[in-house]
């Protein structure tokens, strides 16, 4: 899939270089935020990517809620994790805090778009 060049997936979790993180902001999402550059002390992945691939692991449906709390530095190792099949969340984990961008989805049947 397109996005495979910006993160690493290994087992059940994913993480984000600062080169795929950066190269994803500044050619697929068109952020020129300094925060994306490779070399910014202050450096964090970019929303959209996370977005992104939260949209891939677990796809799309009619009504979703997404809700970003905290940032994602390189080499953040990152899990989905699924509370219900209403509720799931990208979960980092550590001794200080809890990263989690919670997706609320309402789960729809959708028609096939194709007719044959």
């Amino acid at each position: 899939m397109f996005l495979t060049p910006y993160f690493v997936q290994e087992n059940n979790q994913f993480h984000f270089t600062r080169a795929q993180a950066s190269n994803f902001a500044k050619g697929i999402a068109g952020d020129f935020n300094p925060i994306h550059d490779e070399d910014n002390s202050r450096f964090c992945v970019p929303g959209d990517l996370l977005f992104a691939v939260m949209l891939q692991q677990e796809g799309i449906s009619r009504s979703m809620e997404f809700t970003f709390s905290g940032m994602v530095t390189e080499g953040t190792e990152l899990h989905i994790n699924h509370e219900s099949e209403e509720n799931k969340a990208v979960v980092m984990r550590t001794i200080r805090f809890t990263l989690a961008c919670t997706v609320r989805v309402k789960t729809v049947t959708m028609p096939s778009l194709s007719k044959k």
